[in-house]
Parts: structure tokens; sequence; C-alpha cells
């Protein structure tokens, strides 16, 4: 589950996009809840499994991954049987499609160089790595965490050095 954070856009999954207004805050019964705001000035209370960030624009030409390789989106979108897909092209010219839902907009500002160096705050299923000290060693990798997150980062990490 992604946490989201007070001036976030998100998708509610019956009222749309709404603005994080205030939250996360936890209920008596252990869920986290998220006071919403929509465009007309109402606002109203969700958990966080109703909303979702909200799904990225994308247009020909647009750098994406899918997988653990970098792409150019070539063509596109087509209504499928099980969605929305992309044609994508590789450096060498080659063509292959893919489902809106794999792909991740690669924001270029966004990206840890690799050759950076960085300590290791969160690692899903990997909690003996956090703290370590390493290098960033690839920034389009494909895991994904149980709640569906990408992780973008490989990070060889080095002796065990914790900070």
């Amino acid at each position: 589950m992604s946490e989201h954070r007070v001036g976030d856009k998100v998708e509610h999954v019956t009222a749309g996009t709404c603005d994080v207004l205030h939250g996360p805050f936890e209920t008596r019964w252990n869920t986290d809840v998220y006071l919403l705001g929509m465009e007309d000035g109402t606002a109203f209370q969700a958990t966080g499994s109703e909303i979702t960030p909200p799904k990225p624009a994308f247009a020909v030409g647009d750098k994406v991954t899918s997988g653990s390789a970098e792409f150019a989106l070539h063509a596109g979108p087509f209504n499928g049987i099980s969605g929305e897909f992309w044609v994508l092209e590789d450096d060498n010219g080659k063509h292959r499609w893919s489902l809106a839902d794999y792909i991740t907009k690669v924001e270029p500002s966004d990206l840890v160089p690799v050759g950076t160096r960085v300590r290791v705050d969160r690692a899903e299923y990997a909690e003996r790595t956090h703290g370590r000290i390493g290098v960033v060693v690839s920034n389009t990798a494909s895991f994904r965490t149980s709640g569906g997150d990408r992780h973008r980062y490989h990070v060889e990490l080095g002796s065990d050095e914790r900070v």
C-alpha cells in the first residue's frame, strides 16, 4: 500500500481525482484514513485502500521502463481485451507491445544517477540491508513490492558499514 501525502493528487474509486487534505491517520480498526478534497470544495474521508496515485499520462516518444529494460513509446494507446496497451521501441529499433499497467514513465529528474553512493532506507523482504551503504548500479530495475510499488534501483552494497 502506498502512503499518500498532503497535497498529493489521488484517484478515488468512485469520486475520481481528489486532493489529499489530511492524513494518513489511523482509526481504531487499524486502517489508514485520509481526508480528501474535491474540485467543488467538498471534503470526505476515504481509506488508503480506496485511493491510488493517478496514472501518469503517456505520450508517444516518452521514455519508459518495462521489466528491466528502457524503451521509447512508439505508438498508442490502443484498447485491447486486457486493457490499454502501447507499442514500445528499444535502442535497436525493435518493437514490442506492453499493457499500460506494466510500464513506468521515466522522469529523468527523479532518477538517482548510476554511481551515486546511497543509504538503503527501504528494501522489501530484505530488512537486513536497511541502513547499509552502497552504490547505485542500475536505476531501471523492475522489482515490485507486495503493494505493487516499483523499485527502480539496484544497489550494490559495500562493507557491513551501517549509518
